[in-house]
């Protein structure tokens, strides 16, 4: 919990709370006596999976961060109630039967991931990012689907509302993320273990880690982890800038072998299927960082908040300039597209094959979740 040093304030100016250490966990335990849950819930920012045992009302409340940085899944082991953080701890029940459960499949091969709460077994549900559930054990039935009990806390769309962003010029806008983000980063900082920062070379991981720099009297430790291969190897620009930016650079270049020998390790891992092969190199350069510090930060989630996925501003685009066109003649025209190019196989065909796969799409919704699930980010002129 980010904030948990506020709190302790807050919490000791109007009750006069006293605490024997330091831990966010101490702290949180007390707003929740003082405050309640959905207070709480509301006061502090962090990364976290919870549970809370209210022995007075024999209500179990579970609650999941607003981003979902940390998983929490809940269901049945046959009559039993079970939860944890990692489905191996579920697993690990002898009564668990592990059974596939055939939408989050079908979610699975669409998205490449399971969307909450769905979860890859049957009877086992994943709380949805800034949801709670509250269990009232004395009349829970074993056995019975609890999504219908889950309810959000907080909401990203009504937040970014309520800021009229639109209304502000671009200067102001620009100047507070840089006040936010620099927040933030100050506040995933203070840390009792070894701490760091992963370096790609890229923009987000960059400016994370510059602004560590700038608050910190040491060098910080920065990792990179190259590859044989240059097309894909980025450890040159993240050289550089560690130079630029004066911190303690730690690199390896990982070879194919080390990618193949993790693949087997891959399913247990993640716990659930997870189609994104960025898993291998975070895996590699978590190992790695994890020889001296606990902690790492990385920029992880830039292009996801800050729209860096070009298919954000193709979908609109595209959805005008096909729209004026009736529904029917572009199916004639993607189908002629198909029977001419399908024994060529260059470069100018398959741009012609992927306009067509988008000429029959019926709306810029479907034209956003086709180059999400196909991963298209080609310019369409």
């Amino acid at each position: 919990i980010y904030t948990h040093r506020e709190i302790a304030k807050q919490l000791n100016t109007k009750f006069q709370a006293t605490f024997k250490g330091h831990s966010d966990t101490e702290i949180l335990l007390a707003a929740f006596e003082a405050w309640g849950i959905d207070k709480t819930l509301q006061n502090i920012n962090g990364m976290f999976a919870l549970t809370l045992w209210d022995k007075k009302t024999r209500i179990l409340h579970c609650a999941r961060d607003r981003i979902g940085k940390k998983p929490l899944y809940i269901g049945w082991a046959k009559n039993t109630l079970i939860l944890g953080s990692e489905l191996k701890a579920l697993r690990a029940h002898p009564d668990f039967i592990p059974q596939i459960n055939q939408t989050a499949l079908d979610n699975y091969l669409q998205n490449g991931y399971i969307e909450a709460p769905n979860c890859i077994y049957e009877n086992i549900w994943h709380l949805p990012p800034a949801y709670k559930i509250n269990l009232n054990l004395q009349s829970l039935k074993a056995g019975e689907n609890l999504t219908h009990k889950m309810h959000s806390y907080w909401s990203a769309s009504k937040t970014i509302e309520k800021q009229n962003l639109s209304t502000q010029p671009e200067s102001t806008i620009i100047k507070d993320f840089n006040t936010l983000l620099t927040i933030c980063v100050k506040d995933r900082m203070i840390s009792d273990v070894p701490l760091g920062a992963f370096l790609s070379g890229g923009i987000d991981s960059a400016t994370i880690t510059a602004l560590m720099q700038k608050n910190h009297a040491t060098p910080i430790k920065t990792y990179t982890i190259g590859f044989e291969d240059k097309h894909y190897n980025e450890a040159p620009y993240a050289a550089q800038i560690a130079a630029h930016l004066k911190t303690d650079h730690h690199e390896h270049i990982c070879t194919a072998q080390d990618a193949i020998n993790l693949i087997p390790k891959l399913p247990d891992i993640c716990d659930e299927p997870f189609a994104d092969i960025s898993t291998i190199p975070t895996y590699l350069v978590s190992q790695f960082a994890k020889n001296d510090v606990t902690v790492a930060l990385s920029g992880d989630g830039g292009d996801e908040m800050l729209g860096g996925y070009t298919r954000h501003t193709q979908a609109p685009r595209i959805w005008n300039a096909t729209q004026k066109t009736p529904l029917f003649l572009r199916k004639i025209i993607a189908n002629t597209i198909y029977h001419l190019s399908k024994h060529t196989h260059d470069q100018h065909a398959l741009k012609l094959n992927k306009a067509a796969q988008i000429l029959p799409l019926r709306s810029q919704e479907e034209i956003y979740t086709h180059l999400l699930t196909e991963g298209l980010n080609t310019n369409y002129n």
